[in-house]
């Protein structure tokens, strides 16, 4: 699917540009956008970080591309802090084409904004899902 929700764009399905609040939003306010999986908030409200290396500083040309292996150096955990890391989902500062799921950005380990977050994720003894939760 283009989008974590489905295959078309709706601006009330998740926090982007086109949502116009300006700012990012508590987790659970467009549970419409849900994943049929039952995930929240992936399309927009904050790009997410993740663990994984995109590359130098200042290249828009991913340094590790698809397929994925995540034994490629990509995931590599004592990887330089000079490294920029893979920021994903989109955010309320950018449009609904940085929010598409195939889209994947960069920053640098040391940058702070407020269109940045992420995303932690527990299990819970009585679900068979993991349960999510975002933060700006």
């Amino acid at each position: 699917r283009p989008y974590a929700y489905g295959d078309e764009f709706d601006p009330l399905l998740g926090n982007t540009m086109e949502t116009r609040l300006k700012r990012s939003s508590p987790v659970g306010v467009f549970v419409t956008g849900d994943t049929p999986e039952g995930v929240s908030d992936l399309t927009g409200n904050v790009f997410e970080w993740t663990s994984s290396v995109f590359g130098k500083d200042g290249e828009d040309v991913p340094e590790f591309g698809y397929p994925y292996a995540p034994d490629d150096g990509r995931e590599n955990p004592d990887a330089s802090a000079s490294a920029a890391r893979v920021v994903r989902g989109g955010s309320w500062f950018f449009d609904h084409l940085f929010a598409r799921a195939s889209f994947r950005y960069w920053n640098l380990p040391g940058n702070r904004g407020p269109a940045d977050g992420f995303r932690l994720v527990i299990s819970s003894p009585n679900s068979p899902v993991p349960l999510a939760a975002g933060a700006a």
